[in-house]
Parts: structure tokens; sequence; C-alpha cells
């Protein structure tokens, strides 16, 4: 072969390399707009994010919460809307109840991979305050919309059995008779969301975001005008 052409091929094989590249970080940078697709994107393990921008597969378990030392990493199956198992699995993520700020009980993390109109992360976490009353706090993020939605509801334990509160009404009856605030949600949220869960992300994700700065994302708070 001449040397010419020889040149050309290798000008040509270099021009693409640097331009699939390119396409990829593009791709890359402007599906990341937040905390949240950070988590989402960069969790691996399960669905669309089990291989990275060069093709690579993520094992189970590698994952940036599988460095975590005080959290569980456990996989669901996914069903189908005939409630048939699709082979496909799903991870969430527990904290050991040991570790988590004073009162609080519970906290888990979601990744909705499989969910067609609502794929995103959640969290769940709830305070069991001193009168046995539960503030139970869901957030999630839904990738599609870039909509972060903050719920509370409340539990009341009565004996084996726990009453529900959902209705928004029934919600802010409860806590302005028991004195509890939208400043008292708020703090609860900060205390488990960002001082913990999204401080753990960021100590062991090198993440373009923080716990005070979710990047490009709308945050939605039901308690917000009580």
């Amino acid at each position: 072969m001449p040397k010419t052409n020889r040149i050309v091929i290798i000008l040509i094989s270099l021009l693409a390399t640097i331009a699939l590249t390119v396409t990829g970080l593009y791709y890359y940078n402007n599906r990341i707009q937040n905390i949240f697709d950070e988590m989402y994107y960069d969790t691996g393990g399960a669905g669309e994010i089990s291989y990275d921008l060069f093709g690579k597969r993520y094992e189970e378990g590698s994952y940036v919460f599988g460095q975590f030392n005080d959290v569980t990493v456990n996989y669901k199956n996914v069903l189908n809307v005939e409630m048939n198992d699709t082979r496909e699995t799903k991870p969430y993520v527990t904290y050991y109840q040991e570790i988590l700020p004073h009162q609080y009980t519970y906290a888990r993390i979601y990744f909705h991979f499989f969910d067609k109109t609502n794929k995103g992360v959640g969290f769940s976490f709830r305070k069991e305050l001193t009168d046995g009353t539960i503030i139970s706090i869901y957030a999630e993020y839904n990738k599609k919309t870039t909509i972060f939605k903050k719920d509370v509801i409340i539990i009341l334990e009565q004996g084996q059995d726990n009453t529900h509160l959902r209705e928004e009404s029934a919600i802010k009856a409860y806590l302005k008779e028991h004195d509890i605030s939208a400043k008292e949600l708020d703090r609860i949220y900060d205390e488990l969301m960002n001082d913990k869960i999204l401080t753990d992300w960021t100590t062991l994700y090198d993440s373009q975001y923080s716990p005070s700065d979710y990047g490009n994302v709308k945050v939605v708070t039901q308690w917000e005008n009580w």
C-alpha cells in the first residue's frame, strides 16, 4: 500500500475516533443535568445503565453504592402490568438503621429503570417523633420531566396496626393539631436527604453537584406553603 494511502487511512481513523469520543461526551454531558441524573445513569448494575460510555459492562455491586459501608444493595424482580416476571431486576439500597441519625428508623433508595412513564430515582425515609408519630417522606425524581417531588405521609402506630394519613387535608390538620410546622418537615428532609444520602454520594462520587446545589432540576415540595 502506498505511503500516502496509509497516512490517509490513519488520519481517517483518528478523526473517526475523535468524533466518536466527542459525540459520546456530548451525549453524556447532556443527559446528566443534575445530581439525580448522576445517581440514575452512573449507578450501574441494571437496566439502561449497565454499560458505560464506551460499552464496558459494570459488574453487579461494583457501582458507587457498592462502596458504601453502611448500606445493603439488593435486587428485586421487575413485573409487567400483568404482574408477570420480566426476568429483569432492579436494585434498591437500604441504609442500616443503626447508622441513621437519632429517631430515623428507615431509609431506602429505589431505582426505576423499567417504568415507561416514570423512570428515575426514589427516596423514602422515616423519622419517629417522641409521641410515636412517624413522619414518612417520599421524594421522587422523574428524569423525563426533570422534576423532583417531595411528599409527606403521617403514620400513626395503633398496636399492631398502623394508620396512614395520605390525604393532604388530613395531614395538614394533624400537623397543625400537633404543632409540627413546615419548617420542621424541611429540617427532617435536610437531615436525612442532604446531610446523609447526598453527602454520602458526593463523598464517593466525583459529582458536579452538591447537597446544596442539585443542578438543573425543578423541586416541588408538597408542604412548601403550609
